[in-house]
């Protein structure tokens, strides 16, 4: 979807609220409505279709029909928006918190960007019902930035994705300058006491000191070569 004026862009925004059997994507300008059509295609999920697609995974896995905030929670658990920045995520919460509260108080209400008429099957007193019972479970609901998002994922299944139990984030380097140097300095003091033909005292006699071997290591950390290699 491309922003246009017009009747197409409002078809295009109608599409993004309304279509999940398909990725849609929407290219546009800063300040041309990104983030409403974004939240408007989170409450088109919650309060339509995966309201009522979570209620029946619930009954399919009990004898019991689900209570409303049991629902509630299944939606928001299945649902992550993500975006670029902390500020970015935290007005998309905000946006969605005011437009649930806004239809939890008076369904009828207009929402910006939002068409309640595009929804399956919900009359004015069901999404009354179902926005005032998902803002009662709205901590369950993940935005994100993409790096958050990230850790998130790599922090809960870092042995899925290769990695130490004890993951960290060295966003700056000085973990792994500091791993660098010690590594180095306890080679280059077992290689400079072994014999003539080590690698290190060959690199010594061509005046390549610790220091820049240090600086090789961490060039090829930083471009991919594991701790083996």
């Amino acid at each position: 979807m491309r922003s246009q004026s017009g009747p197409a862009d409002e078809q295009d925004r109608r599409l993004a609220q309304s279509e999940f059997d398909r990725p849609v994507a929407v290219i546009a300008g800063a300040g041309t409505g990104k983030t409403t059509v974004l939240v408007a295609r989170v409450l088109g999920w919650c309060l339509g279709r995966g309201w009522t697609e979570a209620r029946w995974r619930l009954i399919e896995g009990s004898s019991n029909d689900p209570n409303l905030s049991e629902i509630a929670s299944h939606v928001l658990d299945g649902m992550v928006a993500i975006t670029f920045t902390e500020a970015a995520a935290a007005e998309m919460a905000r946006r969605v918190s005011e437009a649930l509260a806004t239809l939890a108080t008076d369904a009828t209400e207009k929402v910006v960007g939002f068409d309640p008429q595009l929804l399956p099957d919900t009359d004015s007193a069901t999404l009354h019902e179902r926005a005032s019972t998902l803002i009662g479970v709205l901590d369950h609901l993940a935005v994100r930035t993409i790096h958050s998002h990230c850790w998130n994922l790599l922090s809960t299944y870092p042995m899925a994705a290769g990695l130490s139990l004890d993951l960290q984030v060295d966003a700056d380097g000085r973990n792994l300058d500091k791993i660098v140097r010690e590594e180095v300095e306890q080679a280059v003091k077992r290689g400079y006491a072994g014999p003539d033909d080590h690698p290190l005292r060959r690199l010594a006699l061509r005046m390549v000191d610790p220091r820049q071997i240090a600086e090789a290591v961490q060039t090829l950390v930083t471009e991919g070569f594991d701790a083996e290699a």
